[in-house]
């Protein structure tokens, strides 16, 4: 099959698992107001085949293939899509809730505090939009430093909210951050939970590990989605696949981890090795392999983050230049 066939497979299979109708979005927002269609940065239509192609086209067969292998079993979150699973979220901890003889009254979500703005914010804006005739915006709190105690101390469901957990450092730091602030209040009559976009369990399970060693906390109940690695047998590829796959993807990373550096930073197979494969429609986690997100000397990222510095035009366009040479 040839690099032409092979693209267009991969984003048919990526449309198809992601549950993207590709007519839907545009990336230019002038286009999109004018065809009414939905602005999306990453995989408009005018922009994503010709980024698939620029981000495997100086890679030789062999490489640009597993990538696209990477690629066709990637996670996507449409802004649709995580109104999407936050309804779903929401229905499982309002059931649990009222199986314990609550109600929305005794609500508090608490989402990652930030300095810039973060997938808290959008989990947030959702969430008050989704529940508005039962909740009001005081159950949502962005900034847990800008707060009184007898705020958090009013409420008997404490939810930390999250759209990814992928090492679950983050998490157990909010969490432990707010225990800390807040250490006045009766935390042993509170019903703490845990509830997240995508997750794996591992890392849920190492964040009630730390809470109940080190804050004598116990996490009650957990919702989330299942985050995949990219090298879970028969995920993206076969046995017979694996070790090859493993080395030479591998060896990938670490060029693009490595040239140049992120304030001397270890990215390779993604923050703390996570091999995950999923970006947001606002954002990539630093969860995610770097290749599909960070710029380097051998190409332009497919998924960029937003909190790294685009090269300016002449580097764009040098890079473009050895892609066709």
């Amino acid at each position: 099959m040839d690099i032409e066939k092979r693209v267009k497979s991969a984003l048919d299979d990526f449309y198809t698992r992601n549950h993207i109708d590709k007519e839907r979005y545009l990336a230019d927002h002038r286009l999109a107001r004018e065809q009414c269609k939905e602005i999306d940065i990453y995989i408009g239509k005018d922009i994503l085949e010709d980024n698939l192609h620029n981000w495997i086209s100086r890679l030789d067969e062999e490489m640009a293939d597993k990538l696209l292998k990477l690629f066709s079993k990637y996670t996507y979150v449409t802004q649709q899509e995580m109104q999407y699973l936050l309804s779903i979220l929401f229905e499982r901890i309002q059931e649990e809730v009222l199986k314990q003889g609550g109600n929305y009254s005794e609500i508090l979500f608490i989402s990652v505090e930030a300095k810039y703005k973060s997938g808290g914010d959008n989990i947030r804006s959702i969430l008050q939009a989704i529940n508005m005739n039962y909740m009001t915006k005081e159950q949502y709190i962005a900034s847990i430093s800008r707060i009184d105690a007898s705020i958090v101390d009013k409420y008997k469901y404490i939810i930390f909210i999250d759209d990814i957990i992928g090492t679950g450092f983050t998490t157990y730091t909010n969490i432990k951050m707010t225990y800390e602030r807040f250490n006045n209040i009766d935390w042993k009559s509170k019903k703490i939970m845990l509830s997240c976009l995508y997750a794996r369990e591992k890392s849920i399970n190492m964040v009630r590990k730390w809470c109940k060693k080190e804050l004598n906390l116990d996490i009650k109940s957990v919702f989330f989605n299942k985050l995949h690695r990219c090298f879970e047998t028969g995920y993206c590829f076969s046995d017979e696949e694996m070790v090859a796959a493993k080395e030479l993807i591998a060896s990938y990373e670490r060029l693009v981890n490595e040239n140049p550096r992120i304030e001397e930073k270890e990215y390779f197979l993604g923050f703390r090795e996570s091999k995950a494969l999923i970006s947001f429609y606002y954002e990539t986690p630093n969860n995610t392999l770097c290749s599909f997100w960070k710029y380097s000397e051998y190409g332009l990222p497919i998924f960029p983050r937003q909190t790294q510095r685009q090269p300016s035009r002449l580097c764009i366009n040098d890079l473009k230049k050895k892609k066709r040479d």
